[in-house]
């Protein structure tokens, strides 16, 4: 996003950012659920446990077969982290998450190490922290979904394959083309930040006509085995929380 003239503490000012916000990247929208595997043993949502910042991030560009998830915030800022952990890990670097984690946690082995960073999906990666108490809320997010390596097109792209924030149920009425100009835009940011060529793909070409079909017909996915829970985290305040970089 460009900086604007003007104050932004002025409602204008605000008006029209979140106005270029919404076309260039989709209106904010809260994820449809949370699932148990994401909560702590306190019943609050965790922070993905590779979170970072796009302006933090650096790729790797030998391991193609790395799937990373992203999610564009509110303001505008793409956020990212992982589901899959062992796709950006190599065992060496598992051996030593281990040994360095062994002395607190017995019995820590690579495998279940694996287990419990993996599975933690878009809504850990669009959370945020409460700049007044400190606490991790739910964030809500626009464009969301995957970077990765396609090998049909030899290129690294970004994807809105993310079912919570960009499924029909959310998106319903919304065209492909709105879609790729989202992604377009986000695509713009990966090219910038990392120098290479990023392009945008769609997961799911005609998703508004699932969602139409979906509300004459109600929808038809088998019920989640994973035990999904209703969105019921804090949302984010209105002022922008501030973000850090979780600790190793």
């Amino acid at each position: 996003m460009q900086n604007r003239e003007g104050s932004p503490d002025s409602e204008l000012y605000y008006e029209d950012d979140v106005y270029d916000l919404d076309h260039e990247y989709g209106y904010s929208v809260e994820a449809t659920r949370i699932y148990f595997r994401e909560l702590d043993q306190q019943g609050q949502l965790r922070l993905n446990p590779l979170w970072m910042p796009l302006e933090e991030f650096k790729l790797d560009i030998s391991n193609r077969n790395a799937v990373w998830l992203y999610a564009v915030n509110e303001w505008g800022q793409v956020s990212l982290g992982v589901e899959k952990f062992g796709t950006v890990v190599t065992r060496e670097q598992l051996d030593d998450m281990v040994i360095g984690m062994g002395s607190r946690q017995d019995g820590l082995t690579q495998e279940s190490l694996l287990a419990a960073m993996s599975g933690l999906g878009h809504p850990t990666v669009a959370a945020g922290f409460d700049e007044e108490t400190g606490v991790l809320v739910r964030g809500d997010a626009r464009i969301s979904g995957e970077f990765r390596w396609s090998k049909s097109r030899k290129s690294w792209i970004v994807s809105d394959n993310s079912g919570r924030y960009m499924g029909p149920e959310k998106r319903q009425g919304f065209s492909d083309e709105d879609r790729m100009l989202w992604l377009t835009s986000v695509a713009g940011d990966f090219s910038r930040h990392l120098g290479i060529e990023v392009q945008p793909s769609l997961a799911f070409p005609g998703i508004a006509a699932t969602a139409a079909l979906r509300a004459v017909h109600g929808s038809t996915n088998p019920s989640n085995s994973s035990a999904p829970l209703p969105v019921s985290q804090p949302h984010v305040p209105s002022t922008q929380p501030s973000r850090t970089h979780p600790g190793p």
